[in-house]
């Protein structure tokens, strides 16, 4: 299942062990992937989950102005980080 989803990990699930494959707010997204495993042969069940969901908000640098910022935001993106830059309240 790995190169199918990467981020899969396995769980006991009462006596058996289940391998979650991946979790998604989406619904359209979680079933599309849902059923790219299916034609693929695996037997999925989509299970509804609420989730409480917490984040955890990493910032970096202190710029002395906006551009200096956006600059370093655009250098995170090109290493696959997902970037907002906001001021810093004072």
């Amino acid at each position: 299942i790995l190169p199918l989803a990467p981020d899969a990990f396995a769980v006991r699930k009462g006596d058996l062990m289940v391998i979650y494959a991946a979790s998604f707010q989406d619904t359209k997204l979680a079933e599309r992937f849902a059923a790219s495993l299916k034609e693929k042969g695996l037997h999925v069940d989509e299970e509804r989950s609420p989730v409480d969901l917490k984040m955890m908000l990493v910032s970096f640098g202190a710029f002395p102005d906006k551009a200096k910022a956006e600059e370093a935001a655009k250098a995170a993106q090109k290493a696959g980080l997902e970037t907002q830059v906001t001021a810093i309240a004072r």
